[in-house]
C-alpha cells in the first residue's frame, strides 16, 4: 500500500505540476502579446470555464472511486452517459448566459462585448470534458495515474502551442479560448484511444443511474457553491473596477491559485481513492490512517503557499512587463484565500471517501453564503481606506474559513477529528508570513537607509544598493523560508510509522 500510495503521489504531482508550470508559461509568454484589459476580458470568459469545469462533475468521479460497483461495465457506462448528457446541458447554459453576460459587463466596456462571442465558444470545452473516458476514473479508482498523465501533459502541450502561436498571429482573447479547447479536445480524444478499458457506449442501467443521482444531487448543489464561492471575486469587481486593474488582479490570482490544483489532484487521484480504501476495508482505523496521511499533506501544503507569497513580487516583477508588476502584490493577498481553500481539502476527502456527500454540501454552502456576504462587506469597508480589491479578497478568504470550520464539524459527526492539525498549520502560516513581511521591511528601511546616510556624505552609493528592492528581498525571503519548510516536507513524507490511537498524529 505504501508503495501505491508513493507512486501514485509522484505521478499525481507530476502531472498536476507539469500542467500549471505549462500554464503558467502560457500567461507569461501572453503578457508579451496582450494588454491588460484583455487579461480582464480573459478573466471574465475563465469564471465561465472554471464553472464549467466544476458543475461537469456532478460526483461521477467520485462516486467511481468510492463505490463497490466502481468497475463494473454497466456503471461505468452509465457514469460517462450522465457526463455526457451533462456537459451538453452546460453548453446551452452557455449559450443562454452569453448575451445578459455581454450586455451586463459591455454596458460601461466596449471589450467585454467580446463575450457574447467568446463564451459559446468557451462552453464547448463542457461538452469536450463530459466526452472524456469514464477509464480515467476508473485508473484513479485504482490509483495507476501514468497513463492519465501522459495524456494530461499531451493537452497542456497542445494548449501552449495554440494559445502562443494564436496570440503571435492575433492578438486578443481568442487565443486563451481557443489553447484551452484544443487541449481538452486533445485530453478526450487520447482517453478514448490510448488508454486501455472498456469502449464507451451510451447506456442508462436503473440501479447505476440511481446510486450516481442519489450521490451526485448534493456533489451538483456542492459544485454551484463552489463555484460562487470561488469566483464571485471576479464576477463582483469586473462590474466595479476597469478592466486593465482585473487583468493585473486576475494574473497574480492565476499563480497562487495554480496551487489549488496541484492540491486538488493529489486529493481527487490519491486522497480519496486511498481514504476510500479505507473505509472499505474491515479493522481498519479509518479515522487514525485519515490522520496519520495529514501529517505529510498539510506540510507540503504550507510548503506551496508560504513559497508563492515569497516568490510572487519577483516572479512578476523580474518576468513580466511593467503593466503587470502589481500582480505580485495581488498575489500575495490571494495566499491567504489560497490557504484556507486548501485546508478545505483535508474535511472534503474525509467526507467523500465515507460516501457523504451531503456533508460535503453543507460545506460548500457555508463556503459560498459567507463569501458573498463577505466581498459585499469587504468592497464597502475597503473602498473607503482605498483598498476596495484588498477588501474582497478578505471576504473570499473569511468564506473559505467558515468552509473548514463547516467541514471539521461535519467529520467531527463521523469521530474524526481534524481541527487540531488544521488550526496548528493556518496559525505556522499566518505565523511565517508575518516574519517574512517582518524581514523584508527591515531589509529595504535599512537599504534605504545607507543610501541615505551615504549621500549625505556626497559620496556615491555602493553599487548594492542599486539592485536591493523589492524584488531582491523577494527572492532571499523565498530561499530563507523555501529550504527549512522543504527538509521539513521531506522529514514527514519520509517518516514510517502506524499513527497513535486517540491522538491526532501529524500536527
Amino acid at each position: 500500500m505504501r508503495r501505491r500510495v508513493a507512486n501514485a503521489s509522484a505521478w499525481a504531482l507530476g502531472t498536476v505540476g507539469v500542467r500549471q508550470v505549462i500554464h503558467l508559461i502560457g500567461h507569461l509568454l501572453l503578457a508579451f502579446f496582450l494588454v491588460p484589459e484583455h487579461f480582464g476580458v480573459l478573466a471574465l470568459v475563465r469564471v465561465v470555464l472554471m464553472g464549467l469545469e466544476q458543475l461537469s462533475d456532478v460526483g461521477v468521479r467520485s462516486l467511481v472511486v468510492f463505490h463497490k460497483r466502481g468497475e463494473e461495465l454497466s456503471f461505468l457506462h452509465t457514469a460517462w452517459t450522465i457526463r455526457v448528457l451533462r456537459g451538453v446541458f452546460l453548453w446551452l447554459v452557455c449559450l443562454a448566459i452569453a448575451w445578459p453576460m455581454a450586455s451586463f459587463y459591455g454596458a460601461e466596456d466596449a471589450a467585454a462585448h467580446q463575450l457574447l462571442f467568446l463564451l459559446p465558444v468557451a462552453g464547448l470545452e463542457g461538452v469536450a470534458k463530459g466526452l472524456m473516458s469514464a477509464n480515467v476514473f476508473a485508473r484513479q479508482r485504482r490509483m495507476k495515474l501514468r497513463g492519465v498523465a501522459i495524456i494530461q501533459w499531451a493537452g497542456a502541450i497542445a494548449t501552449l502551442v495554440v494559445m502562443v502561436v494564436w496570440a503571435w498571429l492575433d492578438p486578443s482573447p481568442w487565443a486563451m479560448v481557443a489553447g484551452r479547447l484544443t487541449g481538452t479536445t486533445t485530453v478526450m480524444i487520447l482517453s478514448h484511444t490510448v488508454l486501455k478499458g472498456p469502449r464507451m457506449r451510451f447506456r442508462l442501467e436503473r440501479e447505476s443511474a440511481r446510486d450516481l443521482i442519489e450521490f451526485g444531487k448534493w456533489i451538483m448543489l456542492g459544485t454551484l457553491t463552489v463555484y460562487l464561492a470561488q469566483q464571485f471575486d471576479r464576477l463582483f469587481l469586473a462590474k466595479l473596477i476597469p478592466l486593465s486593474v482585473l487583468g493585473v488582479y486576475s494574473l497574480g490570482r492565476v499563480l497562487v491559485m495554480s496551487l489549488t490544483k496541484i492540491v486538488t489532484g493529489i486529493s481527487n487521484q490519491v486522497l480519496i481513492p486511498l481514504f476510500s480504501e479505507y473505509a472499505r476495508s474491515e479493522g481498519v482505523d479509518h479515522g487514525g490512517r485519515l490522520r496519520s496521511s495529514l501529517g505529510r499533506f498539510l506540510p507540503a501544503c504550507l510548503f506551496l503557499t508560504v513559497g508563492a507569497f515569497c516568490v510572487s513580487p519577483a516572479f512578476f516583477g523580474y518576468l513580466y512587463k511593467d503593466d503587470y508588476a502589481g500582480a505580485g502584490y495581488f498575489a500575495r493577498w490571494s495566499c491567504i484565500v489560497v490557504w484556507f481553500m486548501i485546508l478545505q481539502h483535508v474535511p472534503r476527502s474525509g467526507l467523500l471517501s465515507l460516501g457523504d456527500s451531503r456533508s460535503n454540501a453543507v460545506m460548500t454552502f457555508a463556503n459560498a453564503g459567507v463569501t458573498i456576504i463577505g466581498c459585499l462587506a469587504g468592497y464597502w469597508w475597503g473602498n473607503r481606506l482605498g483598498a476596495a480589491v484588498e477588501g474582497v479578497i478578505l471576504g473570499t478568504a473569511l468564506g473559505n474559513v467558515s468552509g473548514c470550520l463547516a467541514g471539521a464539524m461535519r467529520m467531527g459527526k463521523h469521530g474524526i477529528h481534524v481541527g487540531v492539525s488544521m488550526i496548528v498549520y493556518t496559525l505556522a502560516a499566518l505565523g511565517i508570513g508575518a516574519v517574512i513581511l517582518g524581514f523584508e521591511g527591515a531589509a529595504l528601511n535599512w537599504s534605504e537607509a545607507q543610501a541615505t546616510a551615504v549621500m549625505a556624505r556626497d559620496a556615491l552609493p555602493p553599487r548594492w544598493t542599486g539592485w536591493v528592492d523589492w524584488r531582491t528581498v523577494s527572492v532571499a525571503s523565498t530561499l530563507l523560508t523555501g529550504i527549512p519548510l522543504a527538509i521539513l516536507v521531506w522529514t514527514r513524507l519520509r517518516r514510517e510509522g502506524a499513527p497513535s490511537e486517540g491522538k491526532e498524529v501529524g500536527v
